[in-house]
């Protein structure tokens, strides 16, 4: 699908969530609490709250069905499993089921969208790829609590320190910031990131040197705890739903990320 303008996007999704609400009016149904942590764009602060794609999508789950209310509720990169085990969230979408989650009781739902983190240096004369060849022997700016392949996924941040050079910044805004002021060789951040952090600031845009190489791929789900409602055939009926309707591809689109939804 084409890009699609936001307007056009969020017009058509406060008709679709009007509808479905005028449609389930008087009908219980069960809450299901949707943990978001600071995984921008994907989840991130805003003056009103939490905002991000896992706002549009939880809309789009939340029009699609009237069933349960998928509700949104504030965690962390390293307190979400903790919010898991102990019920204070059922799931979390724009998950990988690899990023420390095997262990848990929880199951994944189908991916439904792909994308990669990579390596980003400043752009200097003589340096070119192969600068990334060796990447563990830099000094590594690499977000608080995020899972990075260079690591094996491992992010405990004492494994991390004692095994890296690294420095570990709360977001990959300060990572980025990182390598521009010096204070490390390399930050490692989500494409998706990186093209809305480009958009954004256009003047560093000859600044950088990003990498071919991936650090890993996102294979991005819904993780669920396993004892908890809905089911997870349910929710892969549900992003289905959502994805044969064109509503995601629109929802990525809006975003830039069009040719990320996995097929």
């Amino acid at each position: 699908m084409g890009r699609c303008p936001l307007r056009r996007y969020l017009a058509g999704l406060t008709l679709l969530i009007a509808a479905t609400a005028f449609a389930g009016a008087g009908q219980a149904n069960q809450t299901v609490k949707v943990g978001a942590y600071y995984f921008p764009p994907f989840a991130q602060q805003t003056a009103t709250g939490i905002g991000g794609m896992v706002v549009d999508l939880v809309a789009l789950m939340n029009a699609a069905q009237s069933t349960y209310t998928f509700e949104l509720v504030d965690t962390s990169a390293t307190g979400r499993y903790d919010d898991m085990a102990g019920g204070r969230i059922d799931m979390i979408a724009f998950e990988d089921a690899d990023w420390g989650w095997r262990d848990m009781n929880v199951v994944a739902s189908d991916v439904f969208m792909t994308g990669a983190e990579v390596y980003v240096a400043l752009a200097e004369p003589g340096r070119d790829q192969s600068y990334f060849d060796d990447v563990a022997d830099l000094k590594i700016a690499a977000v608080y609590g995020f899972h990075y392949g260079f690591a094996d996924l491992n992010a405990d941040p004492g494994f991390l320190q004692t095994n890296f050079m690294v420095e570990l910044p709360l977001d990959p805004y300060t990572a980025l910031f990182h390598v521009i002021d010096r204070h490390t060789n390399v930050a490692v951040v989500s494409r998706a990131y990186l093209e809305t952090f480009l958009k954004r600031h256009p003047e560093y845009a000859e600044t950088f040197l990003i990498s071919d190489k991936v650090d890993q791929d996102y294979r991005h789900a819904i993780v669920m705890r396993a004892d908890a409602g809905p089911s997870v055939g349910e929710i892969n009926a549900l992003l289905a739903e959502i994805k044969s309707s064109g509503a995601f591809d629109e929802m990525l689109a809006s975003y830039g990320l069009q040719d990320w939804a996995e097929e």
